[in-house]
């Protein structure tokens, strides 16, 4: 970051000094030192800080970047899209397993397969409840769904195994 006289300045931008001297630009050290441009670090972030934690704002004088928390209502919006967003996929592929394994157990049930036919009453009553009692914390629902969807897929036969091949488990 560069500063002069107590602002921040672009030295990409052309620059004009007050006795009226034109630079097209001060990315040149030894211009920037003529006219009293000093290079300062950037400031350091909060420990905690990410961009969906924190506002950072940039102003011309000094602190020159400002960092604000989010509030705790922002942060708890945050987190309730993120679980929302998590559970839509995770209803959507839900919806593509029942269908498909609907039409397995239709096959299966008219073939009097007894045997899968059972399965898929206990597998779907298993689907319906999968976003039942999940983590609250975003991070850690994928790896409870992957962990549900393996219980599952232990249930079935080797008819209905194949109606899970879109879930990463």
């Amino acid at each position: 970051m560069f500063v002069l006289n107590g602002k921040r300045i672009n030295i990409y931008a052309q620059f004009e000094t007050e006795d009226g001297t034109r630079y097209a630009n001060l990315i040149n050290p030894d211009v920037r030192a003529s006219v009293g441009v000093q290079e300062i670090p950037d400031p350091v972030p909060p420990e905690d800080y990410s961009d969906e934690t924190y506002y950072r704002t940039e102003q011309d004088t000094e602190p020159y970047v400002v960092f604000t928390r989010k509030s705790d209502e922002q942060l708890e919006a945050l987190r309730v899209s993120k679980v929302n967003a998590k559970l839509a996929v995770i209803r959507q592929v839900r919806e593509g397993i029942l269908n498909r394994l609907a039409g397995i157990a239709l096959a299966a049930s008219l073939a009097g397969d007894d045997a899968t036919t059972a399965a898929f009453v206990a597998v779907r009553k298993g689907l319906l409840d999968i976003t039942t009692d999940l983590p609250t914390n975003p991070a850690e629902i994928d790896a409870a769904v992957v962990q549900r969807y393996q219980a599952l897929v232990a249930l079935c036969t080797p008819a209905m195994t194949g109606a899970f091949n879109q879930v990463d488990a």
